[in-house]
């Protein structure tokens, strides 16, 4: 009999992002809520290649379109990190597995 199926590893990080992003652009929009603004730097900060173009378009009057472009593209690139790391992953646990020509 199998297990329940469980949420794979490379999903959760992704998901961190996106509820961090949520809770960051809720501090943005609600007034009471302010404060949750905070975890925006800490996500600029941890999401270095989307934040450059993050950045670039904040500087450019273009604020909204940042925020859509960092939760949506920091999530996938999170999302992409996870899943090259499982295939280097399984690259070093099966090294004669893949791509070596063998059948």
């Amino acid at each position: 009999m199998q297990h329940a199926k469980r949420l794979r590893w490379v999903y959760w990080p992704p998901l961190v992002h996106l509820a961090i992003c949520l809770v960051a652009l809720l501090g943005y929009v609600t007034p009471g809520l302010q404060f949750l603004g905070i975890f925006w730097g800490f996500l600029t900060l941890v999401d270095i290649p989307v934040s450059m173009v993050t950045i670039a378009l904040a500087f450019s009057q273009h604020e909204v379109f940042a925020g859509i472009w960092a939760t949506i593209a920091g999530t996938l690139w999170w999302y992409l990190v996870c899943r090259a790391a499982e295939f280097l992953a399984g690259k070093i646990r099966r090294p004669g597995k893949i791509g070596d020509g063998k059948t």
